[in-house]
């Protein structure tokens, strides 16, 4: 298929990238290499490879900052709120489980927290217990809300979600996905999103 001729493609560049992130203990180059995928994928409209980019970014960030939660959730609230359709879904999805996980990490300094009228999903401080419920909950409703999800085949985001994991072989749809991480999430039996590489998270060292 088209779609997988070019995911192909980037093949030897996430070779390149897993190799200096994971045995080679080098964040920073794996960086530079991150970027010029990134910006291939945006010339070449492939959002699927735009959203492991984003992914493999995060996990390097992670690797070279102390504080990632001022450094990662700006970048991924400014591409969602650039993406439209299914890209936009995924993440939305990946960021609800990047809000719950950082409540569940911090759960003992949040629980104290007095709610703010006023607060800002970029800026986790201003966030109560409920306020974490209420944005994860809400960013996993709104990535299933959309009608293009039930038309498009996970396979054309298989740069993303890894084949034969997590039973994506009964998931035919992008929407199949989705909805199985919402329930799993409502239902309190969350599972992670299947990405190559170890799922990063946000640090607070404040």
């Amino acid at each position: 298929q088209e779609m997988d001729k070019m995911n192909s493609q980037y093949g030897k560049e996430w070779k390149l990238i897993d190799s200096l992130l994971n045995q080679k203990r080098l964040p920073k180059s794996a960086l530079e290499k991150i970027d010029l995928v990134w910006n291939r994928a945006i010339k070449e409209r492939n959002e699927g490879q735009q959203i492991k980019a984003l992914i493999y970014w995060s996990n390097a960030t992670q690797q070279v900052a102390e504080n990632t939660k001022d450094t990662l959730l700006p970048v991924w609230i400014k591409n969602i709120n650039k993406a439209q359709g299914v890209q936009k879904a995924i993440m939305q999805s990946i960021l609800a489980e990047m809000v719950w996980n950082y409540l569940e990490n911090n759960r003992w300094q949040i629980q104290g927290r007095t709610k703010v009228a006023d607060y800002v999903l970029a800026d986790l401080a201003t966030l109560s217990l409920a306020d974490f419920d209420k944005q994860a909950g809400s960013l996993y409703l709104a990535s299933v809300s959309g009608k293009e999800q039930s038309l498009i085949p996970i396979d054309k985001y298989y740069a993303i979600f890894s084949k034969g994991k997590n039973g994506l072989e009964l998931r035919p749809t992008v929407f199949d996905v989705l909805a199985q991480r919402a329930v799993a999430h409502f239902t309190n039996t969350r599972t992670q999103l299947s990405i190559p590489i170890n799922p990063f998270r946000l640090i607070d060292t404040t």
